[in-house]
Order: C-alpha cells, then structure tokens, then sequence
C-alpha cells in the first residue's frame, strides 16, 4: 500500500514543511494556512539509494543497467518515475536513484 505524504515548500519563507511533523493532515493545513503560499509535493512511494523518500520536485541522478546517466532526472510526476522503474525492458528502466536536489533550492539543476 502506498504511503500518501506530502511536503510543502515556502513561497515566501524558503523552507520545507510535512504536514504530518505539526500534527495536522493536508486538509487541517489548508485549514489554518493560505495554501497558495506552498508548493505542494506529493511522495512517490520510492526512495534512493540511501532510504530517503523521493518527491515530486526532486532532482535525481539515475542510473539505467548499471549506467549512471549524466543528465539529471526531474521528478514532474509520480506515475511517470513509478512506470520507469517498473519497466519490462530492462535497458531502459531505472535501476537506482540518487536525490542530489529539488527543483526549489537547486533551481540551477533544472538546466
């Protein structure tokens, strides 16, 4: 089963935020917060390769058979880096992944 976290992103205060370390579910944040003021991740239920969970926003390195890819990986969507992981063809699937970032604080690796 598929653990839904998210965190959020500070517009204006530069700072990260999961909901569930105040103690309040999406909902309730929404509740007591202008939400327009986050930017919302969703997790994507994989992590890398040092067990840390990988969100939406993220920035990775990737390795494909072995290989690792010199071209930085950006996490748009969690069903599209669920389905290049779960690959029938090997030579194409992701094999491991490395988070070197967010596309928040390291605006300099969506290039």
């Amino acid at each position: 089963m598929l653990d839904i976290k998210f965190r959020l992103f500070g517009k204006n205060s530069s700072e990260f935020l999961r909901p569930e370390n105040v103690g309040l579910s999406l909902v309730e944040l929404q509740n007591v917060c202008d939400i327009n003021q986050w930017h919302v991740m969703q997790y994507t239920g994989l992590k890398d390769i040092n067990d840390v969970d990988i969100y939406e926003g993220d920035v990775l390195t990737i390795w494909i058979q072995g290989c690792k890819q010199v071209t930085p990986y950006i996490v748009e969507d969690i069903r599209h880096l669920y389905l290049e992981t779960e690959r029938d063809d090997s030579y194409y699937c992701i094999s491991k992944m490395e988070i070197i970032g967010n596309i928040y604080t390291n605006p300099e690796l969506r290039k």
